[in-house]
C-alpha cells in the first residue's frame, strides 16, 4: 500500500490547522513630533473583541491592535489583562478619532478590572512604553480605516 497519499493528506489537514496570520492594517497617531505609523490587527467580532493580544508572547515592534467598539459605545468600555502575557499601551479613541485615555504599561496576567471614562469608539493596544517614548498624548488624533468620522449630533 501506498503511503504517499495519506501522508499527503495528513499534512494538508495539519497545515489547514495552523494558525493564519492576522490582516495588518497602518495605523497612525498625529503626535507633536509628526505622524506614528504602526502595522495593527484589527478585532471586530465579539469573539475577536474578548480574545484581542491574549496567550501571546510577544508584539511585533510598531504593530499592535485596534479594537472597533462602535456597536458597544452604549456601554462603559473595560478591559482586562487576564492571559495577556506582554505588557501594553492603551488608547481610547472618542468620537473624533482623538485619544481620550491612555492606560500606560499594564500589568500582564492581570484581573484588575480597566475602565476607561467614557464609552470609547475604539481602543488600540501596543507595546509597553510607545506612550512615553513617542509621547503620545490625549488630544492626538489616530487614523486607521475602521475609524470613519461619526454624523455630528
Amino acid at each position: 500500500m501506498n503511503k504517499m497519499p495519506i501522508l499527503l493528506m495528513t499534512l494538508i489537514i495539519l497545515c489547514s490547522c495552523q494558525k493564519t496570520d492576522s490582516i495588518l492594517s497602518p495605523l497612525s497617531i498625529q503626535t507633536e513630533n509628526g505622524e506614528l505609523t504602526y502595522n495593527v490587527e484589527t478585532a471586530i467580532s465579539d469573539k475577536e473583541l474578548e480574545k484581542g493580544l491574549m496567550d501571546r508572547d510577544t508584539l511585533d515592534t510598531k504593530s499592535g491592535m485596534i479594537f472597533d467598539l462602535s456597536r458597544h459605545q452604549d456601554r462603559p468600555t473595560a478591559m482586562w489583562m487576564k492571559n495577556t502575557k506582554i505588557s501594553l499601551d492603551v488608547l481610547f479613541i472618542d468620537d473624533d478619532n482623538k485619544i481620550f485615555w491612555i492606560k500606560e504599561k499594564t500589568t500582564p496576567m492581570s484581573e484588575e478590572i480597566i475602565i476607561a471614562p467614557a464609552p470609547a469608539k475604539a481602543f488600540v493596544e501596543l507595546n509597553a512604553g510607545e506612550v512615553e517614548k513617542h509621547q503620545i498624548k490625549v488630544g492626538q488624533t489616530v487614523n486607521h480605516a475602521i475609524l470613519k468620522p461619526q454624523p455630528k449630533k
